[in-house]
């Protein structure tokens, strides 16, 4: 992989023109043959069984290249953006530049993150209102928030200290 050409484009984009080499390349398409050719039927061939050769004669010697570049790209832009420096802001926009038998290239369109200069902000200060807060306030407060937060459970039995409804009639003497 190298970075061939980096264009700085306004409003924080940058464009960078990354180049597969060769070796890169032919290994990428054996990979691209090796993981698809099971998918391309070739007269005079079982189904999967083609050389490459074949499967490029029957189709186009095209025929691999997309996924022979989907092999590469990822790590190929991510090398490029660590090389170069640049921390994105975003998905890059990516198109194939240029492709062929030898290797292929892309441009690779990056947001970058702002630029951030900071004002003055040492020394400066910022109003504080002190509060008294009395007793009668500190209680209604934990009343509302124990209000807010009581929970009900039904239980089998009763205990010493719990509160219980009973619902009781009784009679004397008929």
């Amino acid at each position: 992989m190298i970075v061939t050409h980096r264009e700085e484009l306004p409003g924080r984009r940058v464009k960078l023109t990354i180049a597969i080499d060769t070796e890169t390349w032919h290994k990428a398409l054996a990979d691209a043959y090796r993981e698809n050719h099971a998918f391309f039927p070739v007269e005079g061939h079982a189904p999967g069984t083609a050389p490459r050769e074949a499967l490029e004669a029957a189709y186009a010697p095209d025929v691999l290249y997309q996924e022979a570049v989907n092999l590469t790209f990822p790590a190929a832009l991510m090398e490029a953006l660590s090389s170069q420096q640049l921390e994105i802001a975003g998905t890059p926009s990516l198109s194939v530049a240029q492709i062929g038998p030898d290797g292929y290239s892309f441009d690779a369109v990056v947001d970058l993150y702002p630029e951030v200069k900071l004002g003055q902000y040492k020394g400066l200060s910022a109003p504080f209102e002190q509060v008294e807060l009395s007793n009668d306030d500190v209680e209604n407060a934990l009343a509302d928030y124990c209000r807010a937060h009581i929970t009900q459970t039904e239980v089998d039995r009763a205990a010493m200290g719990d509160e219980v409804a009973l619902d009781f009639e009784g009679f004397v003497d008929g």
